[in-house]
């Protein structure tokens, strides 16, 4: 990045701002970009919490920083200026105060280290054995690497526990060969093969899981090296030697290859259901971020089959998104990413099996754990939901009415929600406006799944046509959305479309009688 320096203009206190591309010092202090987000040092800091920033205070005197200097005065001023200015009065000139901050940032960096290194028991350890092997320290080694296994093997399952048992096993292999040991050699070899199979296996299959879950968006690369590579194994005779040779990874490779399958083969529901099995069996030996990974997994081929319309399996969702959360796995709930935040998907998976109460208790319980920027909108959109489903149509209005539609998941819902009530509440006119406010927007928004776009356009399309029959009830308009209804095009509330139009028909027939 380009630096430019304003030099000719003195002021009793340097500012430090980002303005149009290029930092700046000396900056006036009427500038309104000075923030200290600007400046990578500053951003970096600015994400430590308070106690952090205690921490990095004594880091930067000791020994560990290596600098030799003492930043201490620097950073007491770091939280001393309006709207995030550093103030830094006369003290140094601006090429000093330049270096002064990426010495800085290469402080804090090593800080950041340090401290993932510290909450990071297993990668310490690796280090540790590593710092032990070279010292030659065999009996050390070994009492601390079976402490290390030990714990691994006793943890409850994860990608992470055989990620870091194929990094562990594959320490005390170079360990053993660096001891010249050949009697230990063959069993250390064993061991370290067997975890990095397992690991590259699960690692493997859970990659080209998320690749057909991205292709079903229509996001997904072809021709990768990954779907070669499965194209050219037998892996259901894999999976019978793993099972007959090596039962214990057994449950967790089968599980991500049954879902895998699952995925790839939609239509059949063997695969789920085989998957879910083992799932149900083994849950009890799962850590609670695996069982998350899992639920999810197996939540998402349920919603590709519902979106397909290939068979109902609401009861099934609710099942799960249930299960779940009785087991306190609700970390999703507290996403910040609109598509990783499912709080919607549990009220309307449970509102189309009638279950109210539920859904009532679920908004009480599990708003408090949204981020605090989506709670007022989600909480508009849950009630919104719920007394849209019970055909409480000015209730639903008065929720949606003020929720902002800031992604395309809500602007969808209001939209839906405030057509349908309109027409009920007999204000076509409203709809008409609704309809034409939900094209153009999504004309406009690119990064939209495309699946949820034609839903969106289908909706369209349909009560449009709906509309017109509405005002003028001829024959060759309800042909023409019979024809449409009849493509069978994915859309959303095509149940009460067709009950709309139903309706209409039986209307105009008794008018004829």
């Amino acid at each position: 990045m380009n630096r430019y320096y304003t030099q000719n203009i003195n002021y009793n206190t340097v500012f430090i701002g980002y303005y149009c591309g290029y930092y700046v010092l000396n900056y006036p202090k009427y500038s309104a970009m000075k923030k200290k987000n600007s400046v990578k040092f500053l951003t970096i800091f600015n994400s430590f919490s308070e106690t952090e920033k205690k921490e990095f205070y004594f880091f930067v005197k000791s020994s560990l920083s290596k600098t030799g200097r003492d930043f201490r005065a620097i950073i007491d001023k770091l939280d001393k200026g309006a709207e995030g200015v550093i103030e830094l009065q006369n003290m140094y000139n601006n090429r000093t105060i330049w270096n002064r901050l990426s010495e800085l940032t290469r402080v804090a960096e090593k800080f950041l280290v340090i401290k993932e290194l510290t909450e990071d028991k297993q990668g310490y350890s690796l280090l540790l054995l590593r710092q032990l092997r070279k010292r030659k320290l065999h009996k050390t080694y070994d009492s601390f690497y079976y402490k290390s296994e030990k714990e691994l093997m006793d943890a409850p399952v994860s990608y992470e526990a055989f990620k870091k048992l194929s990094e562990l096993t594959q320490e005390k292999f170079s360990y053993v060969l660096a001891k010249g040991s050949m009697r230990d050699f063959q069993a250390a070899y064993k061991e370290t093969s067997n975890y990095r199979i397992v690991w590259f296996l699960l690692d493997y299959l859970s990659q080209l899981t998320e690749l057909a879950q991205q292709k079903f968006n229509n996001l997904g690369e072809c021709n990768l090296l990954a779907e070669k590579l499965f194209g050219t194994v037998n892996f259901e005779k894999l999976l019978t030697e793993i099972e007959k040779d090596y039962a214990p990874f057994y449950p967790y490779i089968a599980l991500q290859y049954y879902v895998l399958m699952g995925m790839l083969n939609i239509k059949e529901n063997k695969y789920y259901v085989k998957a879910k099995e083992i799932f149900i069996s083994n849950t009890k030996k799962f850590s609670n971020e695996y069982k998350t990974i899992v639920y999810f997994m197996l939540i998402n081929y349920c919603l590709n089959v519902r979106n397909l319309k290939i068979m109902d399996v609401d009861d099934e969702l609710f099942s799960l998104y249930d299960s779940k959360l009785k087991e306190g796995l609700y970390d999703d709930l507290t996403a910040t990413n609109v598509t990783l935040n499912h709080f919607r998907d549990y009220i309307i998976i449970a509102l189309n099996l009638g279950k109210y109460d539920w859904v009532n208790n679920f908004i009480r319980k599990y708003v408090p754990l949204l981020p605090e920027e989506y709670r007022d909108n989600d909480t508009k959109i849950g009630y919104a939901l719920l007394h849209f489903s019970k055909k409480e149509y000015k209730t639903a209005l008065k929720y949606v009415k003020d929720v902002s539609r800031n992604n395309y998941l809500r602007y969808m819902d209001s939209s839906r929600i405030s057509v349908i009530c309109n027409y009920e509440l007999f204000e076509y006119e409203k709809c008409y406006s609704e309809l034409d406010s939900l094209r153009h927007y999504f004309i406009r928004q690119e990064n939209i799944p495309v699946l949820t776009k034609q839903l969106v356009k289908n909706f369209i399309v349909l009560v449009s046509l709906l509309l017109h029959c509405t005002d003028s009830p001829e024959p060759a308009r309800m042909d023409r959305i019979d024809i449409e209804i009849k493509k069978n095009r994915p859309t959303l509330a095509l149940k009460w479309i067709k009950e709309k139009i139903a309706l209409l028909k039986n209307t105009a027939d008794k008018r004829k009688k």
